[in-house]
């Protein structure tokens, strides 16, 4: 078996979580703070092309 891929498991995981919580109007300081970014400006980039 090879090496495993951030394409799966926790970090695909923590990808969804954060882009459904910002679909679904969550609160991007909440998110900031849970995901450990420094600024909300980081969450957002990262994760909203989901908000189109």
């Amino acid at each position: 078996m090879g090496k495993p891929s951030r394409e799966y498991g926790f970090h695909a995981l923590r990808y969804f979580y954060a882009s459904k919580g910002l679909e679904a109007d969550g609160s991007t300081v909440f998110l900031t703070c849970w995901l450990g970014h420094s600024d909300p400006g980081l969450t957002l980039m990262k994760h909203s092309h989901f908000l189109s």
